[in-house]
């Protein structure tokens, strides 16, 4: 984190070319983990439904992009990416929404970094892949194996999606180990019964 980011505008333009607003594009490391019920609400009380009321006022306008720019919590973020990783830890990218001056020729847009707890989203990775097996089938060890491979594939997701030539998945694509082509191999390899008719379900509620 630094404050000392700068904080630039990008200019938007209709098809003629005709200006309409500079946009700032605004990082915010949010402290509250992505699963915390509370996560959205704390993050909206303390950097936005403040922010967008004096950012309309002329006279508070240049103070909202001030403290935004020097705020402890910014974070300097590749555009375009929905999970990113810092030190040892993954987060969510989270667009919050924009808001705009009096003059409607200045808009902030507001995402927000939350922290992806492994501990509490590891399970529906697994319960995922699972859900492509019959279960009833399976005995303590075959489902430890399934774990295993629902993990790995889990957080390699996670780290492809968080490189930088990595594709632009979310994280429910990364948790979607049912849907996950290297999981379903190994599961086969490992003489699993993939059951197709149960991958469908699944990839029609995933997406």
């Amino acid at each position: 984190m630094s404050n000392e980011i700068t904080l630039e505008s990008k200019p938007y333009c209709d098809e003629s070319g005709k200006f309409l607003w500079d946009d700032y594009g605004v990082y915010l490391l949010n402290p509250l983990a992505r699963h915390n019920p509370d996560s959205f609400s704390w993050f909206e009380r303390t950097f936005f439904k403040t922010q967008s009321k004096l950012f309309s006022q002329p006279e508070t306008e240049n103070g909202v992009l001030e403290d935004y720019r020097t705020c402890p919590n910014r974070l300097d973020i590749p555009k375009g990416r929905s999970i990113v990783r810092m030190g040892e830890d993954y987060y969510c990218v989270m667009p919050r929404g924009c808001f705009s001056n009096l003059e409607g020729n200045k808009k902030i847009s507001v995402t927000s970094v939350d922290r992806i707890d492994l501990e509490y989203y590891n399970p529906f990775a697994v319960k995922y892949l699972l859900m492509v097996l019959n279960e009833e089938e399976l005995d303590l060890p075959d489902k430890r194996l399934v774990r295993d491979i629902a993990l790995e594939s889990f957080h390699s997701a996670l780290q492809l999606a968080a490189s930088s030539h990595g594709p632009r998945w979310n994280l429910l694509d990364c948790l979607a180990t049912s849907e996950n082509e290297h999981a379903l191999e190994s599961l086969r390899e490992y003489g699993f019964r993939v059951n197709a008719e149960r991958f469908l379900e699944v990839d029609s509620r995933t997406r």
